[in-house]
């Protein structure tokens, strides 16, 4: 992209743009490229762990302390705790077998179609295949509209 000659057509300024980016480029990669010069470039910037390929700069602000070490005292115990719904908002046991249920007849009367040949089976196949698929997406609809009327009460 900054390479003189890709640039070769464009005005005077643009190619001295580009000539100024690419020894920018340049000077760069002889830096990088080079363990020994990297590590001196690192340390001249302040990179915390010489050892280690990821760059960690040290903190600008040499008072900071992690919030985790600043509070032990918070109230974050929520997040430990189980995520229990109320059993009296939970749909039904039988609602919940809705879409599995229709998914296995939906299964079963595929291959009987296959085995059949026969168009009714194949249609109600195809019937039962489209009710799975709508109670598999209309269970949590259910099931947040039930907890909704709950929360109401």
């Amino acid at each position: 992209m900054h390479h003189p000659d890709r640039n070769a057509t464009s005005s005077i300024g643009e190619r001295d743009r580009a000539e100024e980016q690419m020894r920018l480029v340049n000077a760069a990669w002889s830096v990088l490229s080079a363990p020994d010069r990297r590590a001196a470039y690192d340390r001249e910037i302040g990179v915390v762990d010489e050892h280690s390929s990821a760059f960690v700069r040290k903190l600008s602000h040499e008072g900071f302390v992690p919030y985790h070490e600043v509070d032990e005292d918070d109230d974050d115990a929520w997040r430990y705790e189980p995520d229990v719904g109320d059993p009296r908002s939970a749909p039904s046991r039988r609602t919940t077998m809705i879409p599995m249920v229709m998914t296995a007849v939906t299964v079963a009367l595929v291959v009987a179609w296959m085995i059949i040949d026969a168009d009714p089976v194949g249609i109600a196949a195809l019937v039962a295949g489209v009710v799975a698929a709508i109670s598999f997406f209309m269970l949590p609809i259910v099931a947040m509209a039930k907890a909704a009327d709950f929360e109401k009460s």
